[in-house]
Parts: C-alpha cells; structure tokens; sequence
C-alpha cells in the first residue's frame, strides 16, 4: 500500500534545506522547501506584483506553532503572517506564508 509520508520525507530529504523555528523563543530545528512565487494584488484596475516568502514544512515539524513565529533560514530572519495552510489531503505538508524582518 503506497504510504504518502514515505513520499514527503523523501523529497525533503533531497530538496528541503535546514532552518530553525522559534516560536517562543524555543529553537526548533526543522527543514524545509523555500518557495518564491510572485503574487498579483488587484485594486480597481491596478496591479501590483510582490515577491512573497513561502516556506513548506512537515506538519510534524510545525506542531502547533504558525502566525507569529520566526522561522530563521540561510542567515535570514522569517516571520509567519497566517496560521498554517494544508493543501495536500493527508495534511502533511504545511505552507508558511512569511515576511522578511530585520535580524
């Protein structure tokens, strides 16, 4: 039988990278998959293009932390915006939409 977390811990083994978690002051490491992607905002006919900060981690990792922890990755200081999301069905993967603060 095909086991989905099999599957997770093999892709982030090949391409997740390490960073730490601190939620409350209480480092965490974790690894995780930086995504970049642009996101367009619309305000009446205007269109503003902003490069966002994604970060994917197991959601065995993340536990209860989400909004308002500072994930801290390739000597840059992250903070969670949002509680997690969870796009894959078994919700194992869980999506950190973040901001760059200053370190």
């Amino acid at each position: 039988m095909f086991d989905p977390s099999r599957a997770i811990d093999a892709t982030f083994r090949r391409f997740g990278k390490s960073a730490v978690l601190d939620p409350d002051a209480a480092a965490i490491p974790v690894t995780v998959i930086r995504a970049q992607p642009d996101t367009d905002r619309g305000f009446a006919e205007i269109r503003v293009r902003s490069q966002t900060n994604v970060f994917e981690i197991r959601a065995s990792e993340i536990g209860g932390y989400g909004k308002g922890a500072v994930l801290e990755f390739e000597g840059g200081r992250f903070r969670v915006q949002a509680p997690p999301e969870y796009e894959d069905p078994d919700r194992l993967v869980a999506i950190l939409d973040t901001v760059e603060v200053a370190s």
